[in-house]
């Protein structure tokens, strides 16, 4: 399991476009809202990683957990056959990657993949009353179902 902390983007992004030089802002569209386009493709961007690999993709589509958007890929390894199982997904500005593979003929480690779930601040399940999108201007929903 990975997970990447994009809560200090803003500040950090917003940062560095005030420091570049105005022929890279000239051929780079950076700017004071630019972090939002990363933390809105941060899941296709990792996903993208995953593609890059020595395998054959066998399944990419989007999925939810506890109503969390995000995406999920299953690939086949060319050199020994193994499979690699991967979710990925970004809430509360934390992207979430899980990766597991087996071996050739083993089943999938589905149970290793359902068991992803949120918490709040005090350790409490999450689980959203609809499709939870970690976007940068839409506030966030409330949490119900504890």
């Amino acid at each position: 399991m990975t997970v990447v902390d994009y809560n200090p983007i803003e500040r950090l992004l917003s940062e560095r476009s005030r420091t570049l030089p105005a022929l890279d802002l000239a051929v780079h569209v950076y700017g004071l809202g630019y972090w939002k386009t990363d933390v809105r493709s941060a899941v296709v961007y990792a996903a993208s990683k995953f593609l890059e690999r020595d395998a054959k993709i066998t399944t990419i589509m989007s999925s939810f957990s506890d109503l969390v958007a995000g995406m999920i890929l299953e690939l086949t390894n060319n050199a020994d056959q193994s499979r690699t199982f991967v979710s990925i997904y970004m809430h509360q500005y934390r992207l979430v990657i899980t990766e597991a593979a087996v071996r050739k003929g083993y089943p999938p480690p589905t149970i290793f993949q359902q068991s992803l779930g949120w918490l709040d601040e005090s350790g409490k399940r999450i689980r959203y009353p609809f499709i939870y999108n970690n976007e940068p201007d839409v506030p966030r929903p409330p949490i119900q179902g504890r």
